[in-house]
């Protein structure tokens, strides 16, 4: 079910003023829909990466991580974002991912999911699980945010899954 995925590209990184994050990376895909998708690879402190992607048609919209697109191809477009993450892995051995799986908001099927153990959550969690081990790396997650972290045991930064907590809550409130 997730051993395809769509060719993706690199379109380019920014680098952010404030700091927070480092700088986002950009890839793009498009689907067999013609669909055109983003992932926005964010680059913090310790390479942490946190994975987000949307719609193109989306990219000025406050919920576009929370918008369905009702195409039907969830699982090939979440392989594709895996294949990101496992590029940036062996480009950065010492790299660390997360995501958060956004609520789902949509009007016309009136659904408007609570941020706790969200749908999108569940089945992230469940690929990363079996993608990525727990010899290499620590599963740490939050149901109640929907937030998920892997860890990985082959960073030499000490001290570096408390430090990673300490740095989420410290620019994110809000996940404490």
């Amino acid at each position: 079910m997730f051993d395809s995925w769509y060719e993706f590209k690199y379109v380019q990184s920014i680098k952010h003023q404030d700091g927070i994050p480092l700088k986002t990376h950009r890839y793009s895909f498009k689907t067999t829909k013609n669909l055109r998708f983003l992932v926005d690879v964010e680059e913090y402190d310790f390479k942490v990466f946190i994975v987000k992607f949307y719609l193109r048609s989306h990219l000025y919209s406050a919920k576009r991580f929370n918008l369905l697109t009702k195409d039907f191809d969830t699982p090939r477009k979440l392989s594709t974002c895996l294949q990101i993450m496992l590029s940036i892995y062996k480009k950065e051995p010492w790299a660390s991912f997360g995501f958060i799986g956004a609520p789902i908001i949509d009007e016309e099927l009136k659904i408007d999911e609570a941020e706790n153990n969200t749908k999108k959550y569940r089945i992230y969690s469940i690929l990363v699980k079996s993608l990525f081990s727990d010899v290499h790396f620590i599963h740490a997650y939050n149901q109640e945010k929907s937030a998920y972290t892997l860890i990985n045991k082959d960073n030499p930064e000490p001290e570096l899954f408390t430090k990673v907590q300490t740095m989420f809550v410290h620019y994110y409130p809000s996940l404490s």
